[in-house]
């Protein structure tokens, strides 16, 4: 029992410092666009997604300034405040707080969700392959934070944490897509359009396997004993 105990406590510290690691450049990539000057700003930009994209889409996203908001500024606090969220003493400590961040969270949620989808649907930089996974990830996104609101509501709070670590996972995402991005584009020769196709599959796929199967031998059990109890 201690055993299993310990290998609980493994995979969420584990969880919890790859999503500081995500969230650390999710932000930043956000907000370099008004934190750093121009140049700098691109140069960064073109390591974490690639020229090509950097050329395109920020040309595109600068002509939406309400868009760009919600996709830096809005997107960047909704990372900060999932991983105070998800921070054990932060709960602890300031369960009011949680509370009603919680709702703020749920807020902005649904608009970097749906500003996401209307990017993928509006003006996607590789066509409808990269519409495909935007729409089916970002509609399990919002899936996610709508079931992890009823369970909040309906006061199961341990089913509700599940599943807004879900929809935490595939936002996370977002950044893992940037490192895959990068990676293969340093080491490969293959066409841009095709990394990055590659990259937003690979990366949400791989952040839903490795959340499921860290629910599932962290958390299954205690779901079970609690429904069972119930």
């Amino acid at each position: 029992m201690s055993q299993l105990l310990v290998t609980k406590k493994q995979i969420t510290d584990a969880g919890y410092a790859i999503a500081c690691f995500l969230t650390f450049i999710a932000v930043v990539s956000s907000l370099s666009r008004y934190l750093l000057s121009h140049d700098l700003h691109m140069q960064i930009a073109s390591i974490l997604y690639g020229e090509p994209y950097t050329e395109v889409q920020f040309a595109e996203l600068s002509k939406r300034p309400i868009q760009e908001f919600i996709h830096r500024v809005v997107g960047a606090a909704y990372m900060i405040i999932g991983l105070l969220q998800f921070t054990p003493s932060f709960r602890k400590k300031n369960w009011k707080l949680h509370r009603v961040l919680g709702r703020v969270f749920v807020i902005f949620s649904l608009l970097v969700g749906l500003g996401g989808i209307y990017m993928g649907l509006s003006y996607p930089f590789a066509g409808w392959r990269e519409t495909v996974p935007t729409l089916l990830f970002g509609g399990l996104f919002i899936y996610f934070v709508f079931m992890g609101y009823r369970r909040a509501r309906q006061r199961k709070i341990l089913e509700h944490q599940l599943w807004m670590i879900r929809s935490f996972s595939i936002a996370l995402g977002i950044a893992t897509i940037r490192i895959i991005v990068l990676a293969v584009n340093t080491l490969t020769d293959i066409e841009y359009n095709k990394i990055f196709i590659f990259a937003f599959w690979c990366a949400w796929t791989m952040h839903l396997v490795l959340t499921e199967a860290g629910i599932y031998l962290a958390f299954t059990r205690k779901v079970k004993k609690v429904q069972y109890a119930g």
